[in-house]
């Protein structure tokens, strides 16, 4: 900028007003923004990103966090659907996107909260207490994507879908079928994310309604792989 300033010879905080909207109470005339723009075009000048983040504490960089995230071009579509609907958001918006495919639950206000996001989006958030107490104290934003259902007010904001509904109407559809061992199939990765424990309950209780006979985990009609 103070090349830019020196050619144009106009102050530093000029040509931050005309290039970058700074310095609300300077004034600069039409005239003298667009030799601004032209010197700034004939020097190659670019904005230094990281001191612009700096300067103003912002990086408009938005974290996706997955659990044990790998083998995406393998299985369903959700998660690129999933990406590509986040992504589509943040662009619009003039955001980048991080993955963050893993995280030290040691530390995950150090994982986190470390300057380099504005918000997280973190899918198949644990239910365990220690780690909701955690993202109580972290500095930043966070999304929860398939996660249980805060019951204490706290701040985290929640997207689920109804796990246990879903369970209801698949039992339902192969019990109407005449079939009577159902098994509930899942990847022993996936044993304490939230979504899995609701589908098992949901499965749990959808067959005890049905059987007349309560089960629990640990059912001879669970399968894990």
């Amino acid at each position: 900028m103070r090349d830019v300033a020196e050619a144009a010879n106009v102050s530093t905080t000029a040509v931050s007003r005309v290039l970058h909207g700074g310095g609300p109470g300077v004034r600069v005339s039409e005239e003298r923004a667009a030799q601004i723009r032209a010197v700034a075009e004939r020097l190659n000048y670019r904005a230094n990103a990281l001191a612009r983040n700096l300067r103003t504490s912002r990086t408009h960089t938005v974290g996706v966090l997955f659990e044990n995230m790998r083998g995406m071009g393998d299985g369903p579509l959700y998660t690129t659907h999933l990406l590509d609907g986040v992504a589509s958001v943040l662009f619009r918006n003039g955001y980048r996107l991080t993955l963050l495919a893993e995280i030290d639950h040691n530390n995950v206000i150090g994982s986190l909260g470390d300057g380099q996001l504005e918000g997280v989006i973190w899918c198949k958030l644990a239910r365990d207490e220690e780690t909701v107490a955690l993202i109580r104290s972290t500095p930043i934003p966070i999304v929860a994507f398939n996660a249980a259902t805060p019951t204490d007010g706290e701040a985290t904001q929640y997207v689920n879908c109804d796990n246990e509904g879903g369970m209801e109407l698949a039992v339902e559809h192969l019990w109407e079928l005449g079939h009577r061992k159902i098994a509930f199939v899942y990847e022993s990765e996936e044993y304490s994310t939230p979504d899995c424990i609701a589908r098992r309950e949901g499965y749990d209780q959808a067959i005890a309604r049905r059987s007349g006979v309560p089960l629990t985990l640990g059912s001879p009609w669970y399968l894990v792989f």
